[in-house]
């Protein structure tokens, strides 16, 4: 496969979210008012001042052409860092020299 056009990258950004339980207290809700974070690694599609699109994984068509699935779109807002990743391939391990007495 060849090298992809779009960088890959680990988003870290704030979400909201809802609550799974039927019934909270409001001590319950003032420790847990705040955004939880969240780490998305992908394909950055599109990044401008409206918020950032990354798929999590990405093929080549028949035609020969990057297609991607597993589409994010963060608003630029909840945007907190996002750092180019690299894949690089395993090091072989090192052989351990043993010392002869």
């Amino acid at each position: 496969m060849k090298h992809p056009e779009h960088e890959l990258v680990l988003l870290v950004w704030m979400d909201a979210w809802a609550d799974a339980e039927n019934f909270v207290t409001l001590h319950g809700v003032q420790q847990t008012h705040a955004p939880m974070p969240v780490q998305t690694l992908g394909w950055v599609l599109q990044s401008d001042e409206i918020g950032v699109s990354l798929a999590n994984e990405r093929s080549i068509n028949q035609s020969g052409e990057e297609t991607y699935r597993g589409r994010t779109f963060v608003l630029r807002g909840m945007v907190k860092s996002m750092t180019p990743f690299r894949l690089v391939r395993p090091r072989k391990a090192k052989k351990k020299e043993i010392a002869h007495e």
